[in-house]
């Protein structure tokens, strides 16, 4: 069985049962913690050695929200589980040079995104490209995240179902496809 869970890469190894106090200040982790503490989720903590995401990660649960500031900013404590492995990633470029259409940047991230793919269960997971909305909530307008995400799911023929978020719910391939293709549709014409 595969299971997903949000992940907060960092440059340390986090063994099972170590305690580890974080400082979080990145909006993105912010939202990820605080959906964590509020569902009583688990997140995964991977490794980054020499600027590469490793396979190995663990999991960790937060034990104790010790202070929290104005802007949001949170000291955590938390306590490694057990140890993860990421199955596949698949390395997601900016398609706007190929494309010849800068209007698809994906923005202030980096060229590379982090996706993870499991055609069996024809489940995508994402990093900050795209997250659906929560559930009654309006969709969002089209990103430039969405429009590279969605050009790379064509360019790499992927089959998927489901997409699964690094922050928020898990959502349909259909979703996705309603709130990107009126963009892709104008742009077209």
């Amino acid at each position: 069985m595969t299971n997903f869970v949000p992940i907060f890469p960092l440059g340390i190894v986090v063994y099972p049962g170590e305690q580890l106090n974080l400082h979080i200040y990145e909006p993105r982790y912010k939202q990820l913690i605080n959906e964590c503490h509020k569902e009583k989720k688990l997140f995964g903590i991977p490794s980054i050695i020499d600027d590469r995401l490793q396979d190995f990660g663990t999991l960790a649960r937060i034990t104790e929200i010790t202070n929290t500031t104005p802007d949001g900013e949170m000291d955590i404590r938390t306590e490694g589980d057990k140890v993860f492995r990421i199955l596949e990633v698949i390395k997601v470029q900016d398609v706007a040079y190929e494309l010849g259409d800068r209007s698809y940047n994906q923005g202030n991230h980096s060229v590379d995104m982090l996706m993870a793919y499991l055609p069996k269960e024809k489940i995508l997971f994402n990093a900050d490209l795209y997250s659906p909305p929560a559930q009654g909530a309006a969709p969002a307008a089209p990103t430039p995240g969405m429009r590279t995400l969605q050009q790379n799911i064509r360019k790499l023929k992927l089959d998927v179902a489901q997409h699964a978020p690094a922050h928020g719910r898990v959502g349909t391939n259909e979703e996705f496809m309603k709130l990107v293709a009126p963009a892709s549709t104008a742009r077209a014409n």
